[in-house]
């Protein structure tokens, strides 16, 4: 979550930016050494950087299903507030079920945000979590990982609702 992150990836070409955020205490603390409102406020300065190149955002919240689900609210309404309309919520270690699957993606979107959906299937539910994450009145992108062998065998379907 740097500038430099960013710049390097224009080298790639991309038609969107994404921005992985970490949002659990843990990988906040443990990865980044940073406090929440210091990893907000990058994740705020890389999405601002890449916007004025032109690219569209979205915002991965790395470790969602372990992070309290007040600062991803308040997380939520901060990209809503500076036009970030995408988010990818990321179950990291495989513990969803379909029902908080649902409760996550529901919350994030009554804050007016598109979300994106990403689950590992560490517990047999990624299929069904992204079943249930699928909520059709609202566009939605599941992103399976590319490769399964790295990311514990086969994940999602790749299910749009837009």
């Amino acid at each position: 979550m740097r500038r430099g992150d960013i710049l390097a990836s224009y080298e790639c070409e991309p038609d969107i930016m994404h921005i992985c955020m970490p949002v659990s205490e843990r990988q906040m603390r443990n990865k980044l050494g940073m406090p929440p409102q210091k990893v907000l406020k990058a994740a705020l300065d890389c999405a601002e950087f890449a916007r004025g190149k032109g690219y569209e955002i979205c915002i991965g919240l790395e470790d969602a299903t372990r992070a309290d689900p007040r600062f991803l609210l308040r997380v939520a309404r901060v990209f809503r507030e500076h036009r970030i309309p995408r988010v990818r919520l990321s179950d990291t270690v495989g513990i969803l079920t379909p029902g908080r699957t649902g409760m996550l993606v529901r919350m994030l979107m009554e804050e007016s945000l598109s979300v994106e959906f990403h689950g590992h299937n560490d517990l047999s539910m990624a299929e069904a979590n992204s079943l249930c994450a699928a909520i059709p009145e609202r566009p939605l992108w599941i992103r399976p990982p590319w490769a399964s062998a790295n990311e514990r065998e086969i994940v999602t379907c790749g299910v749009s609702s837009s």
